[in-house]
């Protein structure tokens, strides 16, 4: 039978387990093991280990290291205040996307509602925000690029190395340009990749400045835009813009930066040359 602390801690948002977890843990100040817990708390063994990585995401536990370690209450006062805390988050975060679904599905039910308009004016901007979705997007965009796919590469990365898609695109004649920050140009998204992605045919340059935003232009009629944003659920938030009078000004962007830019080379033995020096930059390892 469910006592009154545990009845207002799942009103709080704890589920049924992780409510009888974290009683058992307070009753427990001096800390306890995972066999110990899931006796004291009445739950079986399998399911204190879920509730406990819960718990500790909440920042409501706190664990020892190594194997065996023992397992304690936060502070209520404090433990509270923060599931208090994460709770807002995610009912802001909740907000948030049903916000964006409303506003996806005004735009659906406006083009149910007159027949005539056009589903490329309905798409004028997206707004994508599932990382696993951006990639799945980009590479399909990098696949239906007719003639050049212009890209500026700043940091922070996000990227993962290889680059099917491209390898696809240039395979058939596609024309694939890339500015590098010299920052991003040893990260381990770029720095093992990026000669094989030259003689593939991709033209490379390093901008010795900072560039001022992440861009993928394709076909001059298609911008793919990350922005970083404050969230922690999705730090990066990529707009996906149709339209061509913008993807005509930013490919002048796009040519200014890359007549201000330098062509990256590598010597005979694979290591990036630096203009102007006459000595190449030690190949990262």
């Amino acid at each position: 039978m469910k006592n009154g602390q545990q009845a207002k801690l799942e009103k709080l948002g704890l589920s049924p387990v992780q409510a009888q977890v974290y009683l058992a843990l307070v009753r427990h100040a001096e800390g306890i093991g995972a066999s110990a817990l899931a006796a004291a708390a009445g739950v079986p063994r399998p399911s204190v280990y879920p509730a406990l990585e819960s718990l500790i995401g909440k920042g409501m536990v706190e664990n020892g290291e190594g194997y065996g370690s023992h397992f304690a209450a936060v502070a209520p006062e404090e433990g509270l205040r923060r599931l208090i805390a994460a709770e807002k988050e995610n009912l802001l975060e909740r907000l948030s996307e049903r916000e964006f679904l409303a506003a996806d599905l005004i735009k659906g039910l406006r083009l149910a509602a007159a027949p005539t308009q056009s589903a490329s004016k309905a798409e004028l901007v997206e707004v994508l925000r599932d990382p696993r979705v951006c990639g799945d997007r980009f590479q399909k965009l990098q696949r239906e690029t007719e003639r050049e796919v212009d890209v500026l590469v700043k940091a922070p990365m996000f990227l993962k190395g290889s680059n099917p898609a491209e390898s696809e695109s240039l395979r058939r004649g596609v024309k694939n340009r890339a500015i590098y920050e010299s920052a991003v140009l040893e990260h381990e998204g770029i720095g093992p990749y990026l000669k094989s992605w030259i003689a593939a045919g991709e033209e490379a340059r390093e901008y010795k400045g900072k560039l001022p935003l992440k861009l993928a232009l394709f076909d001059d009629r298609i911008a793919w835009m990350p922005l970083e944003t404050n969230a922690k659920r999705h730090p990066v938030v990529s707009v996906l813009i149709r339209h061509h009078a913008l993807g005509q000004a930013l490919r002048l962007l796009f040519d200014y930066l890359w007549k201000e830019s330098q062509p990256i080379r590598f010597g005979v033995k694979g290591a990036r040359q630096r203009r102007g020096s006459g000595k190449t930059a030690p190949s990262k390892k």
